[in-house]
């Protein structure tokens, strides 16, 4: 069952409603923009949480999570490990790692400014990291298909193969020029 909880509810209707539908019973929710809602409790078999413009620090551990929507959420500072996470748009956030997630196939960190690096995502399909200045590295995700950068930054690939060419050219949206240095890496700088 999906909720939309209103931008005016209180921490107890948001805890009213819960109870009313059954906490078991919902699958997805909606409280973007709710600065009343202070605590977001677990839900079991919650797949898709949208709860951008909040003032939650933390969200809970959701095992069945698939897609987390947490944009412009300022105090966030962390994002647990979710087994099951496909996406994750954590733009405008506070956070400063984002855990390894072995499913995640579209990331959005934009305007994360404590970001320094990205794990290693083997399913990452599209990567949103413009306005990250502290972003140092990249690694090379080799089902990349979308890479969205509006700063100057360095990006590394490592590859043994040096098969890096055609796995740039797959790459839908894709700005910049490679270079091979002595250390048979590879330098992406994005403009």
């Amino acid at each position: 069952m999906k909720v939309k909880i209103s931008v005016y509810s209180t921490q107890e209707e948001f805890e009213n409603k819960i109870n009313e539908i059954g906490i078991k019973n919902i699958t997805k929710i909606n409280i973007s923009c709710n600065l009343n809602i202070t605590i977001i409790p677990y839900f079991p078999n919650l797949k898709i949480l949208c709860c951008g413009w909040t003032i939650y620090t933390t969200i809970p551990f959701m095992e069945k999570l698939e897609e987390l929507y947490c944009w412009s959420c300022h105090n966030l500072t962390e994002i647990p490990l979710f087994p099951n996470l496909k996406l994750l748009e954590c733009s405008w956030t506070n956070i400063s790692f984002i855990p390894f997630m072995e499913n995640l196939e579209k990331l959005s960190c934009s305007g994360c400014l404590n970001i320094i690096k990205i794990p290693y995502f083997y399913n990452l399909k599209e990567l949103y990291c413009e306005r990250c200045p502290n972003l140092l590295e990249i690694p090379n995700f080799p089902n990349l298909k979308k890479l969205w950068c509006d700063c100057t930054l360095k990006i590394k690939f490592y590859n043994k193969d040096l098969e890096i060419r055609p796995k740039i050219n797959t790459l839908q949206y894709f700005q910049g020029r490679l270079f091979q240095n002595t250390y048979r890496t590879y330098e992406l700088l994005i403009f």
